[in-house]
């Protein structure tokens, strides 16, 4: 508490009397933005001839009103009751009052009704000289007059511990024979005072077995006090938002935001809006969120059909999906599925067998967007391969398909709505160990693919299709031991990315003028780099542990280049001049054996950082 007390007591500058400032605190529900405001407001409202305290203020609008609030904010303020008839009029009883008086308002829990912002809140100029406004909020749409932002996070592990143990045992530290489970509380809360609150009062005066009881409840049936706390959030998002939240809690939480942009976009939802919105309303941070606020969007999903995971609009849980596959009824409602099957030998070994018959339950879902199955244990993803029954079909509306270690794609394969594909470790249907591999040639059909993942695959080439890809940009072949030849990239104008490092490349297409970011690193085959005198938005260049012997002299005009990688480039005798590359920042030398740099060096007026 004292962090927090030091941060908003310098935001507020309460020294200053020559002006009007105001505060915003800012955080998820039960982070403890109230508490914090309820102390600063103590410590510091002796300085204050007129302070006034609205506690639950969305609450009270919702109920009485804003000229609810009004009068009660006039009463605090003055001491006597005022007859309001509407807020407009209230709004102008408020700044005659205020204006020529120095005092300390807290506003708490508002949220971004433009009424309320209007005509409770007001301007900076409806309060007197050296006052102080508070607005604590989980909205941070609500605070855009405030001088400043208070971000509340959760609290460390140490303060955790002493805020649980003050509810649990009524002492700073836990009692010596609740230590490892008081800790799994504190691993469970993950620095949310609300849950730390409420699972403290919870377990009070159990015995250990009661305690280990509750713990393994919580897996499966969250705490209802934290959960209605939590979810006030999401019932104020329209449907759009909500299925964007859902889909980050079951889907697509800690993936790369441009990444999940590119795939909902394509799904109708608006998406960079709705990631917005989320950010504001302190649900998500980038696709991160506080494990219980994605608690709560699973809780969201179970609430539909309790008992019934094939009703579910979406499925995450391994236990829970191969309840809802063997059941073979319903599933016609799932838009996503994420299996990862690295939890156990066991759960790896019942979904084999779903995936033996699953022919009937894939056709059911005609809504499926997003389906990934994956490991996250590497033994297991080179151990275990999957293979489709025939006449196996993906449905039309998929968007996203990542599915590692399949033993091929089914002959129909039909790519033409997806907008991102994953084949990690696919062995593309090999009769032979050592026969050339090759990719069915689908690629035409692709016309809204923008990311093409493959590393780690057995195969040697790319159909000349690909090529053809106007909408792919992202391509990912690290890895790929056995691929020797790059087609020719005729159409691929949207092309940005491309990652070919630790593959059997030797030389690389010169039709490359639309890349951003050419990753090449550990080729130790590849001695020559083509001219790059159309590559005029290429911002980084990985060549690193290549067996190149010089660059060629067009790369003096990349000025767009930001981040030069020859590292270990023990071949690499020369560099030529960098005339033209004014936006390079990072340049990485060392491994080389270049004796000398050119002394066109000096109009890299950018350059942060060179290591020879």
């Amino acid at each position: 508490m004292d962090f927090y007390l030091r941060e908003l007591t310098s935001k507020l500058k309460i020294q200053s009397n020559d002006d009007v400032r105001i505060v915003g605190i800012w955080g998820v529900g039960g982070i403890g933005k109230t508490t914090i405001a309820k102390a600063i407001y103590n410590q510091i409202a002796f300085d204050f001839g007129f302070v006034s305290f609205l506690e639950n203020v969305k609450a009270i609008r919702k109920t009485g009103g804003i000229h609810d609030l009004q009068k009660r904010l006039l009463r605090d303020i003055t001491g006597e009751k005022h007859y309001i008839s509407n807020i407009g009029q209230g709004a102008k009883v408020i700044q005659d009052t205020l204006q020529s008086r120095k005092a300390l308002i807290v506003f708490d829990d508002i949220d971004d009704n433009l009424e309320l912002l209007e005509y409770l809140i007001g301007e900076h100029h409806w309060f007197g000289r050296g006052s102080r406004v508070l607005i604590t909020t989980r909205d941070r749409n609500s605070l855009h007059k405030v001088n400043d932002v208070f971000e509340i996070e959760g609290l460390n592990h140490k303060d955790a511990l002493k805020l649980f143990s003050l509810y649990a045992f009524q002492q700073s530290l836990p009692e010596e024979y609740y230590k490892i489970l008081s800790y799994d509380v504190i691993y469970y809360c993950q620095g949310l005072p609300l849950a730390l609150k409420a699972l403290g009062s919870l377990l009070r005066g159990k015995r250990t077995s009661e305690w280990e009881s509750e713990l393994h409840k919580l897996k499966n049936i969250p705490n209802a006090k934290i959960q209605d706390v939590l979810k006030i959030s999401y019932d104020e998002l329209d449907r759009t938002q909500q299925a964007i939240f859902l889909d980050i809690a079951c889907f697509f939480k800690g993936e790369d935001r441009d990444f999940v942009s590119k795939i909902l976009d394509c799904c109708e939802m608006f998406v960079e809006s709705g990631i917005g919105f989320l950010e504001a309303k302190c649900l998500i941070n980038k696709i991160y969120m506080h494990d219980l606020v994605q608690e709560m969007g699973w809780e969201v999903i179970r609430q539909q059909h309790p008992k019934d995971p094939n009703k579910w609009s979406r499925l995450w849980n391994p236990d829970d999906i191969y309840r809802a596959f063997i059941s073979e009824k319903g599933m016609k409602n799932v838009e996503t599925i994420s299996l990862e099957l690295s939890r156990s030998k066991e759960v790896f070994a019942n979904m084999k067998k779903v995936f033996a018959k699953m022919k009937k339950v894939f056709a059911k879902m005609k809504k499926l967007r997003l389906l990934r199955v994956y490991y996250s244990d590497d033994t297991m993803r080179k151990k275990y391969k999957i293979s489709l029954p025939e006449g196996f079909e993906f449905p039309r509306e998929l968007r996203y398909l990542h599915w590692e270690c399949l033993e091929a794609l089914p002959l129909n394969f039909d790519p033409e709505n997806l907008v991102a594909i994953n084949l990690k470790c696919i062995n593309i249907k090999k009769t032979l160990e050592n026969e050339e591999v090759k990719l069915p040639d689908c690629f035409a059909k692709m016309r809204h693919l923008r990311r093409l993942d493959m590393r780690g695959t057995r195969v040697k080439e790319l159909p000349s299709s690909i090529g053809y890809l106007e909408s792919l940009e992202s391509l990912y072949l690290i890895g790929c031991k056995h691929f020797e030849k790059f087609p020719e990239m005729v159409k691929m104008k949207c092309l940005r990315e491309l990652r070919l490092d630790q593959t059997a490349i030797k030389e690389v297409p010169s039709s490359i003028a639309y890349l951003e970011s050419l990753d090449l690193r550990d080729f130790s085959r590849l001695e020559k780099f083509p001219e790059m005198v159309k590559t005029k938005f290429l911002k980084e260049l990985h060549l690193d542990g290549t067996a190149i012997k010089e660059l060629p002299s067009s790369i003096r005009y990349l000025e767009s280049l930001e981040s030069l990688n020859l590292w270990d480039c023990s071949r690499l005798e020369k560099f030529p001049e960098m005339v033209k590359m004014k936006r390079l920042k990072v340049l990485y030398l060392s491994g080389t054996v270049i004796k000398e740099l050119p002394s066109s060096i000096g109009y890299l007026e950018s350059l942060e950082y060179l290591h020879l």
